[in-house]
């Protein structure tokens, strides 16, 4: 089961349940450091420090992710002079062959195991740049862990990837339009608890996908030959 409730407390600025959480050099949405509050573990790719001590500054927080990891090019030597002396751990990784997510999440298996399926909050891996997107939604498909527990947020949505078999989707009071999107090869879909309902359809790029939907109850089920990303637009 894919419990998506918490993140109605993410966006009312409250701390939710523990989970751990990735922060991207990209636009945060308003509610980050909810995210960040919430986190037992919270790791920092490169630039998306920089990003995350102007949140953590203009809440007056004194508080430090528990790690920055990457190539490091992007990170302001006045944030890692900041962050090592707030306790965060600096990890410098030049893997050429993975991006500044993909070095996370590899990081972060180290610390927890991906066995406990834990939530990972991922900020500012959408939005923008369509090329960006698609490389974080497939860089969350082949990460360490299952992949529908790496949640990927912007201002206005939550993205996460649904392995192939049967997802069972409890979604948040602000969930709105929703979306199923056949990125990694053509899919047959079966789905309950939409407004449009779909048995047995075979969903393609180029071919039909599921946009636009909405849920006519809290809970829904997605059934998926292959992999899908699920779309969930936010609403207050």
């Amino acid at each position: 089961m894919i419990d998506l409730k918490y993140v109605d407390n993410l966006l009312h600025h409250k701390v939710t349940r523990p989970l751990s959480s990735v922060f991207l050099n990209w636009r945060f949405p308003s509610y980050a450091h909810s995210i960040f509050q919430a986190s037992d573990i919270s790791i920092c790719a490169d630039g998306g420090a920089n990003r995350l001590l102007q949140v953590l500054n203009a809440k007056g927080d004194p508080a430090a992710p528990s790690h920055v990891v990457g190539d490091l090019d992007s990170l302001d030597q006045t944030t890692l002079d900041d962050l090592k002396a707030r306790g965060s751990t600096i990890n410098r990784v030049k893997a050429q062959d993975d991006n500044d997510f993909a070095k996370s999440l590899t990081f972060l298996a180290r610390h927890i195991s991906p066995r406990t399926r834990p939530l990972v909050a991922v900020v500012g891996a959408s939005g923008g740049r369509l090329d960006h997107t698609l490389a974080n939604i497939s860089t969350a498909a082949s990460s360490p862990f299952d992949p529908s527990t790496v949640h990927m947020f912007s201002e206005d949505e939550v993205t996460l990837v649904l392995p192939p078999g049967v997802n069972k989707i409890i979604l948040p009071d602000c969930a709105r339009s929703l979306g199923i999107l056949p990125v990694f090869g053509p899919s047959v879909v079966s789905t309950s608890g939409f407004q449009w309902d779909v048995s047995g359809v075979e969903m393609a790029m180029g071919g039909f996908i599921s946009s636009s939907n909405k849920a006519v109850r809290r809970d829904v089920v997605v059934k998926n030959s292959r992999p899908v990303c699920f779309t969930a637009c936010l609403s207050e």
